[in-house]
């Protein structure tokens, strides 16, 4: 869903893999986990990590793409954090929810 290149910003990210394999000119990664964030800055060292919540973060940019993956079930605040990430993105810029349901066991994405 993103093209090589662009800036990309994932939230809640974890590890940093899928931020890696959407080969961004510059990557950004978001996560409350102190422990997720020092291993995805070990793993990969040419991104920005950020130890901070969804819910309250800024980092003052702004992105080509957002990804949320697997982020939005978890959040208790999901309207907030998407008006976070609406002042990191412009018109025409994308952002990536993916999500898991447990009721039909199936996970789906979405690109706005």
């Amino acid at each position: 869903m993103i093209p090589p290149g662009m800036r990309v910003l994932e939230l809640g990210g974890a590890n940093g893999d899928l931020l890696a394999a959407s080969q961004p000119s510059y990557g950004a990664n978001a996560d409350f986990s102190p422990v997720q964030i020092q291993q995805a800055m070990e793993k990969y060292p040419q991104f920005a990590f950020h130890l901070a919540d969804a819910h309250d973060f800024d980092l003052h940019q702004e992105f080509d793409y957002i990804m949320l993956s697997d982020l939005a079930n978890q959040l208790w605040g999901l309207q907030q954090v998407l008006e976070r990430v609406s002042r990191h993105s412009q018109s025409g810029h994308r952002i990536i929810l993916n999500s898991y349901s447990r009721a039909s066991g199936k996970s789906r994405s979405t690109a706005h």
